[in-house]
């Protein structure tokens, strides 16, 4: 098992930032989760959606 599995296993509801900043300081970029709506935790939002993917997609490119 690698550093980043069990990093990713020990603290399962966090990333490992602070390991991935330091393993990647110039090849990792943050992107936040697409946004909910305050009235209906339960879904996405397909515009909200549709932004995240655009930011992914930019940030790969």
């Amino acid at each position: 098992m690698t550093i980043l599995e069990k990093r990713l296993l020990q603290n399962s509801l966090n990333w490992p930032t602070l390991h991935l900043e330091d393993e990647f300081p110039d090849h990792y970029k943050r992107i936040p989760h697409p946004r909910t709506s305050s009235k209906n935790k339960d879904s996405l939002e397909s515009n909200s959606l549709q932004h995240w993917a655009d930011r992914v997609h930019l940030l790969m490119g």
